[in-house]
């Protein structure tokens, strides 16, 4: 039984006991607070050097190891960021940086790289993309 519900569970459907099979779920009030529009005067240069890295895709460890710091000290910074930015993680701040055009050159010829290579990869094991 179990493992029935596991497995009904992982395909992505929900599991309701009897009694609330015809009731409807009450919506819930979700307060979406927008992504600060005006931040880029309050971003440190360390923090935009951060947030360019975290647009290219980087890791924490990553980032510390470019820019000689400790990745403690990069988690500081993108905390800050996602403090200033009111971002509930990493990717909604990379997207905020895309927007408000802190992306350089070469971190655009990055993704292009990744993405070939991706690409790469998945026609090797033939899969349409």
């Amino acid at each position: 039984m179990l493992m029935h519900a596991l497995d009904v569970i992982m395909s992505g459907q929900q599991i309701l006991p009897a009694c609330s099979r015809g009731a409807t779920p009450a919506p819930r009030a979700t307060a979406k607070v927008p992504l600060a529009a005006n931040a880029t005067n309050g971003i440190s240069a360390r923090e935009a050097q951060i947030l360019q890295q975290l647009i290219g895709g980087s890791s924490n460890k990553a980032i510390a190891r470019d820019l000689a710091i400790s990745h403690e000290t990069v988690k500081v910074h993108i905390k800050a960021l996602l403090r200033k930015l009111r971002a509930r993680n990493r990717t909604q701040v990379a997207l905020w940086g895309i927007e408000n055009g802190f992306v350089r050159s070469t971190v655009l010829g990055r993704i292009g790289a990744r993405a070939e290579a991706i690409a790469g990869q998945a026609e090797a094991l033939s899969i349409v993309v």
